[in-house]
């Protein structure tokens, strides 16, 4: 019996929220990738060494776990600056400024950073892990399948973060993946990860879900495993 209070006692210290059915919210940052250069201001050796390098610094990031989610924005750019997202596994957003520096891209000017604090409920840590069983899955049947699979989905965000989160709420079915909160001068924003392909479609969704609302909306492309952040609903 002791230990079994004892074991009580930590978990509610820890936040042990499954034993309340929430998930507990965890500390990211989120990092724009910028561009303000035309590609064509590159020699074409200096861009093709620094995006070789950008992909090269990516998986070196990815494996050791501080790179946890990264994607390319597509068209149409709610701001025509962004290029993608890299999403850390770092608190501290000047930590994760310096990780993102690392980048050749970065130092090479091709691409600029832009960083905010990211808090979400949504288990991003278990990406990497993720990532790792759907490799192995994949390896079985074709040794020489692809690293990483990727696909559409649309970001959606909003300044009035707790009218957007209403609003997304009353959005029925396994549409919305994940949720999370921006800060800094981004402070109160929500941003959510939708489970939809086309922009046109998941702007029609947000405008009848929270039709007052100001939302941007960015077309992105990010590994399949998102897919499964998706819980089974409930009988």
């Amino acid at each position: 019996m002791k230990q079994i209070l004892i074991a009580l006692s930590l978990c509610l210290v820890t936040g042990c929220a499954s034993l309340f059915g929430e998930p507990p919210v965890r500390d990211y940052t989120l990092c724009f990738l910028l561009t303000d250069r035309p590609v064509d201001e590159f020699e074409e050796s200096e861009l093709s060494a620094a995006m070789a390098g950008h992909f090269e610094n990516m998986g070196r990031l990815g494996d050791s776990r501080l790179l946890l989610m990264a994607g390319p924005l597509g068209e149409p750019r709610s701001n025509p600056l962004h290029r993608g997202i890299f999403l850390f596994d770092i608190e501290d957003v000047n930590a994760a400024e310096a990780m993102a520096n690392t980048d050749p891209a970065v130092r090479a000017g091709v691409f600029k950073t832009r960083l905010h604090a990211f808090r979400s409920a949504d288990p991003f840590i278990d990406l990497p892990r993720m990532e790792a069983e759907a490799l192995y899955q994949r390896r079985i049947d074709d040794p020489e399948a692809e690293e990483w699979i990727g696909r559409p989905y649309v970001l959606v965000s909003c300044a009035d973060g707790d009218a957007a989160e209403d609003a997304m709420g009353r959005i029925t079915g396994t549409t919305v993946l994940f949720t999370g909160r921006l800060g800094g001068d981004l402070e109160g924003t929500a941003m959510f990860g939708l489970d939809i392909e086309d922009v046109d479609q998941a702007r029609l969704l947000v405008e009848l879900a929270g039709p007052d609302l100001e939302w941007s909306l960015h077309p992105w492309y990010g590994t399949e495993r998102l897919e499964e952040f998706v819980a089974v609903p409930a009988e």
